[in-house]
Formats: structure tokens, C-alpha cells, sequence
């Protein structure tokens, strides 16, 4: 373990914003980073183990961070086959603040022509009453709830006339 790159993976993290669900990745390898000899190789398995992800998401993260010169990715082979990967930190980061590689959230990317529809979730018109649909695309301003109807008391109020 590095207390160093445990360190420098904190402060990067601060300094250009990682969001925090991806930062634990960074920890979770710096952690296992060797400070004398600088070889840092635990599987996608072992990080997702130490994070509680799933695999792909550490791959993903990966990516991330190779996309934002955080870290290298170096294919190790063991006996002709691939091993573990090594990973080489204390990357300078290529931008000031985080950049996702991809396009979060379903919206078109930046490039795209403008006529690009960006994703909508499709409903059924029946599913939820409390919906207004206009065609296939739902709209996200909720009906108020219908008032209660108050019970009316009958008869004079239980006094004897």
C-alpha cells in the first residue's frame, strides 16, 4: 500500500472534481499500488471486490480516468496469455475540471446534428393516471392529487332535543 498514491489519488480528485462514485475506483487502485517498486496490477475482479461494483463499472471507470490522463493502462501477459493489467498513476489530468468520454444520461452529443432526437422513456398512456401523454413521450409535471371529500355529519350532533 501507498500512502502516496492513496494521497495523490484524494487530492486529484478534489482538484478537478471527480464525481464521487467514480473516485472510490481511483482509491481502491491507488490503494493497491506498490510505493518502491511502483507496480500497481489488481484485477477488474479485486477492485470490484474492494468497491462493491460490478466489473463493468470498474472497467468503465478505467476508461475514465485513462480519458482524463489520470492514469495509464499497461496489458501485462503471463505466460502468453493476459494477465492482470498494470496501472501507472500519477497522471497529469489533461483537462482542469472531470470530462466524461462518453455522452452521460442518454442526451446527443455536442457533434451531432441538430436534428438528433435525443432518448425519452416511453409509457403506456393507461399505465399511470397522474400522467398527462402527449403521444409516445411523457410529460414530467405532476396533476395535483384530487382533494378528499369530507364526510358530512348527519343528524344534529348527538344532543337529545
Amino acid at each position: 500500500m501507498s500512502i502516496r498514491a492513496v494521497n495523490w489519488a484524494c487530492e486529484v480528485c478534489a482538484l478537478i472534481g471527480v464525481p464521487a462514485a467514480t473516485r472510490i475506483t481511483l482509491w481502491a487502485i491507488a490503494r493497491r499500488h506498490h510505493d518502491k517498486t511502483g507496480a500497481c496490477y489488481p484485477s477488474y475482479d479485486t477492485i470490484a471486490r474492494d468497491t462493491g461494483y460490478s466489473r463493468r463499472k470498474v472497467i468503465s471507470d478505467v476508461q475514465e480516468f485513462e480519458f482524463n490522463g489520470l492514469l495509464f493502462r499497461q496489458e501485462r501477459r503471463v505466460s502468453g496469455r493476459q494477465g492482470s493489467n498494470n496501472f501507472v498513476l500519477f497522471g497529469r489530468p489533461k483537462f482542469k475540471i472531470w470530462t466524461p468520454s462518453r455522452v452521460q444520461g442518454g442526451a446527443p452529443c455536442q457533434s451531432a446534428p441538430a436534428f438528433t432526437p435525443s432518448r425519452v422513456h416511453l409509457r403506456s398512456p393507461n399505465r399511470d393516471k397522474r400522467y398527462n401523454t402527449i403521444g409516445p413521450c411523457e410529460v414530467v409535471t405532476f396533476e395535483p392529487f384530487p382533494a378528499k371529500k369530507e364526510i358530512a355529519s348527519s343528524g344534529s350532533g348527538g344532543g337529545a332535543a
